[in-house]
C-alpha cells in the first residue's frame, strides 16, 4: 500500500472508531483532510511569517 494510501485509510479508520459523520462520507471527507493538510504542508509557509511571529 503506497504512503497516501496508507494515510488516507488510518484517517477513514480514525472517523469509523469515532463514529464521526455519516459512514458513506467518510472516504471523502478523508481525502478532503488529506488535500487540505498536503497543500498547507507545501505552501503554508512561502507565504512569510504569520501574524503571531511579529511579536
Amino acid at each position: 500500500m503506497g504512503g497516501r494510501t496508507r494515510v488516507l485509510a488510518d484517517i477513514q479508520d480514525g472517523l469509523d472508531q469515532a463514529d464521526r459523520f455519516d459512514r458513506d462520507t467518510r472516504h471523502a471527507r478523508g481525502i478532503l483532510a488529506f488535500a487540505q493538510l498536503d497543500h498547507e504542508a507545501r505552501t503554508g509557509r512561502r507565504a512569510g511569517p504569520g501574524p503571531s511571529s511579529t511579536r
